[in-house]
């Protein structure tokens, strides 16, 4: 009996040590140094919290759906929610949605915000540019954002969800393109959730879409990035508009 008991102790160790991770969704802890592009963008109240990249010193590039409340602030340079409180907040000048997305539907989930005062660059903000090509399929795609870190679902179906405090980064899969070249992507034990919404997927030192939707209300599916790449000329046109806007101010 005790024999038996041992070969079934042992069985359980094995599964336990083959099961994946999933305590963690958004991926590693990262400092805002290694990613100084990426920007906070909140409500007052945080009923809306995405992420987005610094593509011009005046212009931030994230999801349109982030954009539904127009009282949204923008945060910089910052690697925990605990830096907030003291970190510099710009106020938004203008919204701009990518044409085709109406009432929150579009393959094109993309826009950007106008602020209302250039940044200052340093250590801790920077600039990205923007993709012009497709990526390679099979490649990694890194990720980053304040998302939720863990989510589950209770007897009752409520979601729960643990918020993020740090910024995080993980490397999730191209696995192929979807309608207008949408980008789906899989992690093996990571992925984009609540939160990372607008958040960039950078390939080759470049953003090539922008986090748009989720899989599953779990976070542990696939997940769909709105294409840079294919809207690059819509995005320059306004990276060209507000330095026209400037210099003729």
């Amino acid at each position: 009996m005790f024999y038996g008991f041992t070969i079934f102790l042992v069985i359980i160790t094995f599964i336990l040590k083959i099961q994946p991770s999933t305590s963690i969704i958004g991926g590693n802890l990262v400092s805002i140094k290694e990613y100084p592009f990426f920007a906070y963008i909140a409500t007052y109240d945080d009923s809306i919290v995405c992420g987005g990249s610094i593509i011009q010193t005046d212009l931030i590039l994230t999801a349109a759906h982030c954009l539904e409340d127009k009282n949204i602030q923008v945060y910089v340079g910052v690697s925990s929610v605990d830096e907030l409180s003291q970190a510099k907040s710009y106020k938004v000048k203008k919204i701009i949605k990518y044409p085709t997305f109406k009432d929150g539907k579009s393959w094109f989930d993309i826009g950007l915000i106008r602020l209302s005062r250039k940044l200052k660059l340093g250590p801790k903000v920077g600039v990205i540019p923007i993709a012009t090509t497709f990526p390679k399929l099979e490649r990694s795609g890194t990720v980053v954002g304040f998302g939720d870190i863990h989510c589950k679902r209770s007897l009752k179906s409520i979601l729960n969800c643990v918020k993020a405090t740090h910024l995080r980064a993980t490397e999730l899969t191209i696995v192929d393109f979807g309608y207008r070249g949408t980008i789906n992507a899989y992690g093996s034990h990571s992925n984009i959730c609540h939160g990372d919404s607008g958040g960039p997927m950078i390939y080759d030192g470049e953003v090539i879409g922008v986090s748009a939707q989720i899989d599953q209300f779990t976070c542990h599916g696939g997940s769909t990035f709105a294409p840079v790449f294919v809207n690059s000329y819509w995005i320059k046109k306004h990276m060209k508009h507000s330095r026209i806007e400037e210099n003729t101010s």
